[in-house]
């Protein structure tokens, strides 16, 4: 087993552009082992997965925001439309296990404004959250 940090210091990469976690319910496990890489904010996009088989390492999506957030990443629900997730914009009602992703950026970057502005490559997405 190894880690993502593990692996960007074995192949000494400078940056990872879009790091893209799909794990089947070990996400939390793989973004604890990139913690140096997202602290010295050596990823600019993550993408996660986030439903049921969360259930396996016992996180929560809320764990998993208030991590990326601590370490100056915001969040959001990515699907027909993007919608933010970290920090005010928490809510409980966002804790369904629905299968979605969810992708996260560097707090103050381009892309952040980008999302927020709904100009991203990802399109004017910015809206609601899924529901139950």
């Amino acid at each position: 087993m190894t880690t993502i940090d593990r692996e960007i210091a074995v192949n000494g990469l400078p940056h990872i552009d879009v790091l893209k976690i799909d794990t089947e319910g070990y996400d939390p496990t793989v973004l604890a082992g990139a913690y140096s890489a997202l602290q010295a904010h050596r990823i600019s996009v993550v993408t996660f997965e986030y439903n049921t088989v969360w259930n396996r390492v016992n996180a929560t999506l809320q764990q998993c925001v208030r991590y990326m957030d601590d370490l100056g990443y915001v969040c959001f629900y990515d699907g027909p439309r993007l919608f933010k997730i970290s920090g005010t914009c928490w809510d409980a009602r966002y804790e369904i296990k629905k299968w979605t992703n969810i992708v996260c950026v560097a707090r103050g970057s381009v892309l952040e404004l980008e999302f927020l502005a709904g100009t991203s490559v990802f399109g004017p997405r910015l809206g609601r959250p899924p529901t139950q």
